[in-house]
């Protein structure tokens, strides 16, 4: 129990530095951390299975239409690089439309091409949201504005590990069984839990954040 709560302490503190600059995400009614009573209470999660080749990881199901997936992916991803290795986070866009399937497969381009530009890609992909009538061509043209050249895109679309990639995002969605695209962004965690606000008692994604944290160390102290 020790070890669980200083693990908690460890990595709220480091969201709740972040996701309290975040528009609109209220952060006052948000638990400051899980006693095993209100877990038992309070379901965090939904079991999806055990799908051991997922176990270091946490995904974040992001679509590039969803004004909360703009609002809290830089938290959440800076959230991301404080866990413990071997565990690392993931962002895995939806495909779900002809729009968002240009989206998806201009993020795996830059994925493979400049994958420490990633962050470049994702904020001018959600600034897109400010734009009426948004084109799977706006997505492309950002790639282009980053200074890839039409040959590169191009080259990079037909490469086996972008494929390969947009393959597994397909499979991770029906995996983690991300049915709707309403309560994006939606974390698969330790490839057995599936949570977002819906698991929450107030909505918020500080409570997300708590939940992710019990899950997490829950796993951490089962392997250790």
């Amino acid at each position: 129990m020790e070890r669980r709560q200083f693990l908690l302490s460890v990595f709220a503190a480091s969201l709740m530095t972040t996701v309290k600059a975040a528009p609109d995400l209220s952060m006052s009614s948000g638990r400051q951390e899980i006693d095993d009573k209100a877990v038992r209470q309070f379901k965090p999660a939904t079991l999806i299975g055990n799908h051991k080749e997922d176990a270091h990881r946490i995904y974040m199901f992001i679509s590039f239409a969803c004004i909360f997936c703009a609002q809290t992916w830089r938290e959440f991803g800076e959230y991301g690089l404080g866990l413990p290795n071997p565990y690392k986070f993931v962002y895995v866009p939806i495909f779900s439309d002809k729009v968002q399937n240009i989206a998806g497969t201009a993020f795996y381009i830059v994925r493979e091409l400049a994958p420490t530009r990633t962050p470049v890609f994702l904020t001018q992909a959600f600034a897109l949201q400010q734009k009426q009538n948004v084109t799977g061509q706006d997505y492309l043209a950002i790639l282009y504005k980053m200074g890839f050249t039409h040959e590169q895109v191009t080259q990079t679309v037909r490469h086996e590990i972008t494929q390969k990639r947009i393959a597994r995002a397909m499979m991770l969605f029906n995996r983690y069984k991300v049915r709707s695209i309403d309560r994006t962004p939606v974390f698969g965690v330790t490839g057995k839990y599936l949570t977002h606000t819906g698991f929450t008692r107030d909505g918020t994604y500080k409570e997300v954040a708590d939940n992710l944290n019990w899950l997490l160390t829950d796993e951490i102290e089962k392997t250790s």
